[in-house]
């Protein structure tokens, strides 16, 4: 499932300076090659006209990447968002062999009844310059104790994901019973960041 998009962007209407340059979803090495071949750096003067430029070089480098060229009402400065699809790391091999096979599977509506302690996650500072929102999914185990033992990421935007993984970290849980014996199960929970309007 993918995160509604973010809000509109604030049209270039003159130049403006170009604040920050955020890439999202790119490997350190083509993040640093991509940075190369973009005709424009932090601090430069940018135009409306810069956009469709930008979005040609950076659809060579790759297609499924977008890009969105957004002034702050506010500074009036301007912010260059580039930004690969939602990650998504879950595969059958994965999933068989990254989380504790031993571990039951139960449905979400029964470990979010068994849950004591949620801890709300922070939202990330570049995540909201950049207004990136939407949901986070992760495969978890829930230990004998009521811990959260594993986290597997399933798919979420890169800016939110440590984020979500840091709250998740801290829930607990009401150990399930299976025959009295308190028994490890994973479950699948998400969630959702959401920017104010």
């Amino acid at each position: 499932m993918s995160p509604p998009p973010p809000p509109p962007a604030a049209a270039l209407d003159g130049p403006s300076t170009l604040k920050d340059i955020i890439l999202i979803g790119f490997g350190p090495d083509a993040e640093q090659n991509l940075r190369r071949r973009l005709p424009v750096r932090v601090g430069d003067s940018v135009n409306p006209g810069d956009s469709a430029r930008i979005a040609e070089i950076v659809r060579d480098f790759d297609e499924h990447a977008t890009v969105t060229l957004r002034k702050n009402p506010n500074s009036g400065d301007s912010l260059l968002t580039i930004g690969l699809p939602n990650v998504s790391v879950r595969t059958g091999a994965q999933t068989a062999t990254s989380i504790d096979p031993s571990a039951r599977p139960i449905g979400g509506r029964i470990a979010e009844a068994n849950r004591v302690n949620v801890v709300q996650p922070v939202y990330p500072p570049l995540a909201k310059q950049a207004r990136v929102q939407g949901p986070v999914q992760f495969q978890i185990v829930i230990g004998t104790d009521g811990a959260v033992k594993q986290i597997e990421l399933i798919s979420g935007n890169p800016l939110l994901v440590q984020a979500a993984k840091d709250a998740v970290s801290q829930w607990t849980y009401k150990p399930v019973m299976l025959n009295g014996v308190p028994t490890a199960v994973q479950t699948d929970v998400t969630i959702t960041f959401t920017l104010a309007e």
